[in-house]
């Protein structure tokens, strides 16, 4: 619920953000400049307030003017006409991806990792999808669902999860699947420790950043826990930057490593419990 509800916020923000954008635009047209077109959320326990600059008709609810310099004004409305929160689909990105048994639709949602376009290091591990285990297949860090999806139209007996920490990167995936005809569980949750036990195989283009930050927790978290969540023999596959010393860490914590590819500066690693 608490993850729905994050969801429902972000998609009312984003219809905010367009609603505010849509009276930039038409003050601009006009020659309006005398509206502030800026705003600043805030939460505490009288509610959220929104400093914003309103459009012709007050069309967020009563302003108050609190200060002016510099050739700026700054407005504050508490938000009395909340617009309306667009379907998910229309702030969507669609783009194919070709692969050899067809071209795949993803369908990609403002601020999910490579937001519109085919990241690199996941184009080349769609090019290493051979020989995967048969059964219960993760996909860790999904993002909008491209090698689940992947997997999943090439593999169709496999059972395909897809986890992602991001509620707009599981609505991405379930968009994707859905686009594409297919069948997969979606899950939000935070790291490896929300993926189901049992697994066959695990892959994964994973995160090192948290926003602009830079953060390998979620990632070396993945590699010491890989293990606990898979069966004997089962696998786990990953693409990452060359220079991110995986490696030795996947030894310690699940057994030998090979590099599997290699290319454009990133190396796909292979390993499996014994």
């Amino acid at each position: 619920m608490v993850l729905q509800s994050k969801l429902d916020t972000l998609t009312k923000c984003n219809a905010l953000r367009m609603q505010t954008n849509s009276s930039i635009r038409n003050s601009n047209k006009t020659n309006d400049h005398s509206q502030v077109k800026h705003y600043v959320e805030k939460s505490g326990q009288h509610g959220k307030q929104i400093t914003v600059g309103l459009g012709p008709g007050n069309a967020f609810g009563k302003p108050r003017k609190l200060d002016n310099a510099r050739h700026c004004q700054l407005w504050l409305a508490t938000v009395a006409n909340t617009p309306a929160a667009p379907e998910l689909a229309s702030l969507a990105q669609v783009f194919e991806v070709p692969l050899a048994d067809g071209p795949l639709k993803v369908v990609s949602l403002p601020g999910v990792f490579s937001h519109g376009r085919l990241d690199r290091g996941t184009a080349l591990l769609l090019e290493h999808l051979d020989k995967l285990p048969s059964g219960h297949l993760l996909d860790f860090g999904c993002g909008a669902g491209v090698l689940g999806a992947a997997v999943k139209r090439r593999y169709p007996h496999n059972t395909v999860t897809l986890l992602d920490v991001d509620a707009f990167a599981t609505a991405s995936s379930r968009l994707t699947l859905e686009a594409n005809g297919l069948e997969g569980e979606v899950l939000t949750g935070d790291g490896i420790d929300a993926a189901p036990m049992g697994l066959d195989a695990i892959l994964s283009n994973p995160p090192f950043h948290v926003g602009v930050h830079t953060d390998y927790f979620a990632t070396e978290n993945l590699l010491r826990k890989a293990r606990q969540h898979l069966k004997n023999g089962g696998e786990l596959r990953l693409v990452a930057n060359s220079f991110l010393k995986y490696q030795p860490l996947i030894e310690e914590h699940l057994g030998v490593c090979a590099v599997k590819a290699e290319g454009q500066g990133f190396r796909i690693y292979r390993a499996k419990r014994g």
